[in-house]
């Protein structure tokens, strides 16, 4: 609910390769609407320094490959890299992404597909940082297939894990900070 103002907005099918995204002032660097899609191809950064830098709201987000997406906000609030709302997110290969104050993905619907269903598994990349969770899942999907997922505060996953490759499962820090598989 309520109005959200984004430095980009896509409605429609949209593709960004070597960029540097830096927003101040928005609650978002980047909002997606119905029936979307957004292919973060290659060497990008995106920083926001409010609320969320993507808000997955709808559509489909693709993220390939040596992407950075931060968050600087002051408060835990709403702070996150990226909240999916109802959209499919698809994290791969070479991506980062850090939340100074806040979770670094906060799944309230959708899909959250971290990696790929496929072999070998990587145990460091993607990497998901937030300073309270690294993954925060109200309800959705959430598939973990490759990388690493660390809550430097509070933990590394709240909520359920839906499907890992096969013969792996979670395995999580004894203090509970870090995710990985194992």
């Amino acid at each position: 609910g309520g109005e959200f103002y984004s430095g980009i907005t896509n409605n429609g099918t949209m593709t960004i390769k070597n960029a540097l995204i830096n927003t101040e002032g928005y609650n978002n660097a980047i909002t997606t609407g119905q029936n979307s899609k957004l292919d973060l191809l290659e060497n990008i950064t995106i920083t926001s320094n409010y609320s969320r830098t993507i808000y997955a709201n709808y559509g489909i987000i693709n993220i390939y490959e040596n992407i950075t997406i931060n968050n600087t906000y002051s408060s835990t609030t709403e702070a996150a890299g990226i909240e999916i709302y109802s959209a499919t997110v698809n994290i791969l290969n070479n991506v980062t992404i850090k939340t100074n104050n806040g979770k670094g993905i906060y799944m309230k619907g959708g899909t959250l597909n971290l990696g790929e269903k496929d072999y070998p598994v990587s145990k460091e990349l993607p990497s998901i940082t937030g300073s309270t969770y690294g993954i925060y899942k109200e309800s959705g999907t959430f598939n973990f297939y490759d990388g690493i997922i660390t809550g430097t505060e509070n933990g590394a996953i709240s909520g359920t894990v839906n499907d890992t490759p096969d013969v792996y499962s979670v395995v999580v820090s004894e203090d509970g900070k870090v995710a990985q598989l194992g």
